[in-house]
């Protein structure tokens, strides 16, 4: 395995910098190893290029100005490569599935590379079904509206490149770069509303337990006549840290 670094974009200082774990996935001689190239390097690779087990290049990106470090897995294709690659399906983050559109059986393959990523990476991995080699029209086997098609199947956004000409190729790792980061904060807003539903259904509970009380209104609309019991409530607020009784739920 071979490491190639390079720093696109800006950002960075003494910032945080998010590091987005991204897997190219394929047939053979698709252009998984140009597509890489290209976006990271800026050049176009010109021939075929066989990938040995895994290879991988780094870019430096900005995202909402967030700074972004991309790591790119090139994975090899050909079959006696695959038991290798499907290791690191798991820490992939996004996976873009390629095809080339001048190659019936690559087209053909990729419900194959679908339930190949079901098998054995995360359950939210992020997909992106891309055609590759849209420049080479004389030669196209495959139309623009099949690959819409099968994306569509497979719920997936779906975009023609060309590594030659750089058709759509920052578009592609843009776009998978927003689709992670808005899963990310959709997770951290579930796991927020998983919290504060957790701290008030405790609270509720324990005045329940403590005071035998039914709530049906808000701590600070509560009408009690027992000095006593009011003093619970308060010190089990503090006890659980809720200093804003808006936030507990009306039962």
């Amino acid at each position: 395995m071979t490491t190639n670094g390079c720093d696109g974009g800006g950002g960075g200082g003494s910032g945080r910098i998010d590091k987005n774990i991204l897997d190219v996935k394929g047939d053979s001689n698709v252009g998984k190893t140009c597509i890489v190239h290209r976006f990271c390097d800026e050049n176009f690779i010109d021939g075929y290029i066989s990938t040995i087990g895994i290879d991988f290049k780094q870019k430096l990106i900005k995202s909402n100005d967030i700074p972004i470090k991309l790591q790119i897995w090139d994975s090899a294709g050909q079959e006696r490569f695959r038991t290798l690659t499907t290791a690191y399906y798991r820490g992939a983050m996004g996976i873009i599935l390629m095809y080339d559109v001048t190659n019936t059986d690559s087209f053909k393959h990729i419900p194959y590379w679908f339930q190949n990523i079901e098998e054995n990476a995360s359950a939210d991995v992020i997909k992106v079904l891309v055609a590759n080699k849209s420049d080479a029209q004389q030669l196209r086997v495959v139309d623009c509206e099949s690959g819409q098609k099968l994306a569509e199947q497979y719920s997936v956004p779906f975009y023609e490149c060309s590594c030659k000409s750089n058709l759509n190729i920052h578009d592609i790792f843009n776009e998978m770069t927003q689709l992670i980061h808005k899963q990310y904060d959709q997770r951290e807003e579930k796991q927020r509303i998983i919290k504060r539903t957790s701290v008030s259904c405790l609270y509720v509970c324990a005045v329940r337990r403590e005071c035998g009380l039914t709530l049906t209104r808000r701590p600070t609309q509560l009408s009690a006549t027992d000095h006593m019991q009011m003093d619970v409530i308060y010190r089990l607020t503090a006890i659980l840290s809720i200093v804003n009784h808006n936030s507990i739920s009306v039962l």
